[in-house]
Order: C-alpha cells, then structure tokens, then sequence
C-alpha cells in the first residue's frame, strides 16, 4: 500500500480516537498513522533468553499516554532520574536507588498538556541539568534546575516557539561551550537557536536547517569526524537528509543513496556498530524495511540491512547499547509491538533476544537505555502509548565487565556534549559519542558505557573534546565509573 494510499485511509478512521480527544486539528503525525496501523500490518513473531526482567514499579508504569522519555541525574546524586512526557500529565521521576522511584514532579512541570520531546542540558553552565520541552498544542518550556528539587519557567521568548514542536535537541553546533537548541517541528519550520550565555538565545536557523516539513526528528553526530555535529533529519514525506557542519553557521546537504532513503521515518540513532571508529546510522522506517547504513567515511554509507530487520513493521525508533558488555553495540527496536532486542554477533547476524513476554504488543513510541541500578549493564525503559509504560532491568550476570565514563568539560560543554570518547583494549577499540536526543524522542544519560570483554584489559582511553583539546589516558581498571574532567593535561580523571 502506497503512502497516498494510507493517507486515505487515515482520512476515513479519523473519526475514531483521535476526535474524541478533540485533537482531529493539532494531530502529531504518528498519533494518525496509529489510528490505522494494525489494520496495515501484522505484527511478526520474535522472542529471546535475553537477561532482562519487568521491573513492578508502580510510579512509573502507568498508563498516561507516554511520548516522550528522558535520562538525567537532575538531582546529582550519581543515580539517573527519569523524566516523562505525554499526553496526560508529564512526571518527573527521582531515581532513590534499587528500584524505587518517587514522583518529585514540580507543578510548574506537571501542568503541560500534550508534551512531546524533552531533553536535559546544562544550558546556563551551573552545574546541573535543565530542562527544555515542547508540546504540539501550547507553547514549549525550558525549566531552569535550581536545585532541591525546585525549577524556574526560564523560557526566553525565542525558545516559546509556538510552532507544534516536536523533537528537540540539544548541540552545541559552534562549539563555544553554551548547549544550543534545535527543534523540529511537525507542521512549520525547523528552528536552531543560538545559546549566548549571558548574551540569551537567538534564532540562527540557516536554510538548510528550517525545512518546511513535515519532518519528526534530528539526530546530530560527527559522521566525518571533522570535530563538529552533523545533523541526520528524519522525514515524514520526503527523503531523508544528511546536513554536514562546515562551521560558521553553514550547513551542506550531503545526503545522497542510501540515505536519502523515502519517509515515512520517525527516529533515527548514530552507533559504531562495526567498531570502526566513525558513527554508522539505523533508520526507522515507519511502514517499509528499516535500514542499517554503515558508514564508510569518504565512500559514504552503505545499506547493510541485516534480514532481521527487513520485514515491514512500524517502528518508532531504536536505541543502541552494549546490553551483554561484549564490546559492541546491540541494538533495540521498538514500535507498534512486538519489540525487538537485535544482538550484535561478530557472523553478522542480528539474532532476536528479546524475551517474548516482554516484547509487547502495544505502540512503543520512546525508549532509552540507562544504568538506573548502578549495577554495571545497561537497562531499558520503554514509553507505551496506551497500556503500562515498562522498566526493562538487565540482569545479565555474565563474565564480562564494564566502564562508564562522564565527562566535565571547561571549554567545551560542561557534560560534554558532542565528545567522542575511545576505549582502547587488548581486543580492539570502541568509539562512542555524548549526544541528548536519540532514537525518537528519547535521551540517555550525558554519559557513555563501554563493554569489556572477559579477558581484556583496558589499555587506555581518549577523549576527542569539542574545544579541540585532545586528552589520552593510560590504563584503566574495569567495573567502575570515572569523571573526566577537560584539560590541555593527560590528568583530569576521578572516580
């Protein structure tokens, strides 16, 4: 079935759901293709032995129409908090440790209808996280952390931007070490928005940046590692586009093949699955084939689409992560259920893991990866649209061990934002990369995790920040986390 096709057939389920919600008008995009998603598709069979387990965390798993999902340690206890946005209220969860979870949402938080995206940055350089988060019917908020548990609505009128905003993200795309904003939105103009510092925000947003739409997410990364974030747009209509960062302001459309693959697709996340030091891309398409585009430096990217993900699904977006700490990166897939947990295996195959009792059989809209218990392995929450969110915990008790890093940057962002970070070990070399929003409308933690295999030692680690300033650590112990702090000298870590 053709896109125009499906269009129509939207048009004649309108009078579903979605008009009792009296939202017929303002609609996000996807809330009017799950109107008639299960009517298109069957949904495949899958399962797995993955390690995982459904956390019962009350506060968290139920049902309010979740969208969007959000990592941060807001509170700088060392434990990551999760924030929550949807079309009910939107809740901000403190991390107590274990598998508690507490509802500390503010009210000035809580009272925002219809949220979508929101990410966490440290946009006024203080030291703590803050929040930034757009609605599709109201204006957007940036939450100012001022500690206690107590926030400030900071918005500047530029960042109101009452526009349906949809996706945000945080970048510091001039690399001056003030996190600027970029929001998508579903039916205007995209907008960049310059971060001054004291000087505030202004709006940049250079032509090849403003797209008239519809697109539904951008995902930044240095794919040619020059040193600056490029921004991969997700498109709901038209192709897919690459904007490569050539510094003052200037963004270069290079997406061309593969890439340039047709919507509709939703989210988007960059991991170097093959190891080889520069970001590769999923895609997610929503109706068609999603797509694995390895990138091959100056040859470009190539689709290597593993069978595994061929089948037409409609898939929000995916997440990537180190899930058994092998050293390299897994992926998760998630969608109109049931979700998937591809395994990374040196054949190149992609082997389902997920557990068929927890893969679900309702739209999965967000997902992101974190290290809630502090246990070393990376868990999963899982935003669903209308049934009980999940808390996926990862029990892996595996032989292999693990490093987390954080960064603490003085030049450059002060989490670090935009760092690439290299983890060398007698087995080889992983690259990862400090970025805020990923996959669909989602955001880990401002940190990175490396898996190391059992056997392996860590011989050192590089951090590549984006003031230039290269740092080059010697060997490291395993099974801990560490906080590098940005210098012009090799020392600057603790933890």
């Amino acid at each position: 079935m053709s896109f125009v096709d499906r269009s129509l057939l939207v048009r004649s389920l309108i009078s579903r759901s979605l008009i009792r919600r009296s939202l017929l008008v303002r609609t996000p995009p996807f809330l009017l293709l799950l109107a008639f998603s299960q009517l298109l598709f069957a949904a495949p069979v899958f399962g797995g032995d993955a390690p995982f387990s459904l956390v019962e965390t009350p506060a968290l798993l139920q049902p309010m129409e979740t969208v969007g999902v959000a990592w941060a340690d807001y509170d700088l206890d060392g434990r990551p908090d999760l924030y929550l946005s949807g079309s009910g209220a939107n809740r901000l969860y403190r991390n107590l440790g274990g598998d508690r979870f507490q509802d500390d949402t503010p009210i000035r938080i809580a009272d925002r209808q219809l949220g979508q995206g929101s990410v966490w940055a440290d946009y006024d350089r203080d030291g703590d996280l803050d929040l930034y988060t757009v609605t599709f019917t109201n204006r957007n908020f940036l939450f100012e952390n001022l500690g206690a548990g107590r926030f400030r609505d900071a918005t500047p009128d530029p960042l109101v931007d009452v526009s349906q905003g949809y996706s945000p993200s945080w970048v510091d795309y001039d690399q001056d070490g003030w996190p600027d904003l970029y929001v998508v939105n579903s039916l205007m103009p995209n907008k960049l928005f310059r971060n001054g510092g004291p000087a505030g925000f202004v709006e940049v947003t250079p032509e090849s940046l403003s797209e008239d739409g519809p697109s539904d997410s951008g995902t930044w990364a240095d794919f040619d590692l020059d040193g600056d974030p490029d921004l991969f747009l997700s498109m709901f209509r038209e192709p897919n586009r690459l904007l490569r960062n050539d510094g003052n302001g200037s963004f270069v459309d290079v997406g061309w093949g593969a890439i340039a693959s047709d919507g509709p697709t939703l989210g988007a996340a960059w991991g170097d699955f093959d190891e080889d030091g520069d970001p590769d891309l999923f895609v997610a398409q929503f109706g068609g084939p999603d797509q694995l585009l390895r990138n091959d430096g100056p040859g470009g990217f190539t689709d290597v689409t593993p069978p595994e993900l061929l089948e037409e699904t409609l898939t929000f977006g995916g997440c990537w992560a180190d899930t058994d700490n092998d050293g390299d990166l897994d992926l998760f897939v998630h969608g109109q259920g049931p979700n998937r947990l591809l395994e990374n295996e040196p054949s190149g195959q992609w082997p389902n893991m997920m557990p068929s009792d927890l893969a679900g059989d309702d739209v999965s809209i967000g997902a992101a990866f974190a290290d809630y218990d502090g246990d070393g392995d990376l868990d999963v929450f899982v935003s669903n649209f209308e049934s009980d969110n999940q808390l996926l915990r990862n029990d892996h008790s595996g032989p292999n061990g693990w490093l987390q890093v954080a960064l603490e940057g003085k030049l450059s962002d002060r989490n670090g934002i935009g760092a690439r970070v290299v983890l060398r070990t007698t087995g080889g070399m992983q690259s990862r990369e400090i970025r805020t929003a990923s996959g669909y409308v989602s955001q880990s933690p401002l940190e990175v995790h490396f898996g190391v295999p059992k056997g392996e030692t860590v011989e050192g680690l590089d951090v590549f920040w984006p003031s230039g300033i290269e740092q080059h650590l010697p060997a490291l112990n395993a099974g801990r986390r560490i906080v590098v702090r940005e210098s012009t000298y090799q020392s600057g870590i603790r933890g």
